[in-house]
């Protein structure tokens, strides 16, 4: 038996071909937008992360600053003098200082 193919059936061939060619472009441009709706999503959260902690960071900084201010304020003389006389400690006018004339050696 000899089979001959028409031209509908090679014709029918390329339209199946095409139909799958379109149906693959189709799938790869729809990979591609999730892709790109992915990667956008990624740089919007990293951006608002950054400012966030620039935000922190900026907090931070003033923090830093009035702390550094209080440490002045409370390391100055005025102040150490007030919070001795609330302790109850007294100025020394003269101090004393011992000195050790001989070395003295201990045995244990």
């Amino acid at each position: 038996m000899v089979y001959i193919k028409s031209k509908s059936f090679h014709s029918s061939k390329k339209s199946s071909e095409i139909i799958l060619l379109n149906l693959l472009i189709f799938i790869f441009v729809i990979v591609l937008g999730f892709v790109y709706l992915f990667q956008t999503n990624q740089l919007i959260s990293y951006a608002y992360q950054i400012r966030q902690q620039k935000i922190n960071l900026k907090n931070l900084h003033q923090t830093n600053q009035s702390l550094k201010l209080e440490i002045i304020h409370l390391q100055s003389p005025g102040n150490l003098e007030e919070k001795a006389s609330e302790l109850g400690l007294v100025k020394v006018e003269r101090p004393l200082y011992l000195s050790q004339e001989k070395e003295v050696a201990f045995r244990k």
